[in-house]
């Protein structure tokens, strides 16, 4: 069985398909315009791996899809994402100066 033909389940149950080394980074380097060392950095360093170095992304295209999927999967748990933001507007606490009293 050839490496690109290994195929693993995932949280969703659905198969991944694997790359080799090599069908990753000549697909990486159509998507940087040819640009060899930029395509191995990405391979190298920001393809989904596993910890047995199953590559399962060929091109950054799969991993903006995936991340894509995935912002998409926690944004359906939210009626209004935005309202999950961290910040929010100060409270009339935020507008003394100190907590602590003047005497300490």
């Amino acid at each position: 069985m050839n490496k690109g033909e290994t195929t693993v389940v995932n949280e969703t149950k659905e198969k991944q398909k694997t790359y080799s080394f090599d069908e990753a980074i000549s697909a990486s380097t159509i998507y940087f315009n040819g640009d060899e060392m930029a395509a191995k950095v990405w391979v190298n360093k920001y393809a989904l791996k596993d910890s047995f170095g199953n590559i399962y992304e060929r091109s950054p295209e799969d991993m903006h899809r995936r991340l894509a999927k995935e912002i998409a999967r926690i944004e359906t748990k939210y009626a209004n994402p935005m309202s999950c933001l961290l910040y929010t507007s100060p409270s009339p606490r935020d507008r003394t100066r100190s907590r602590m009293p003047s005497s300490a």
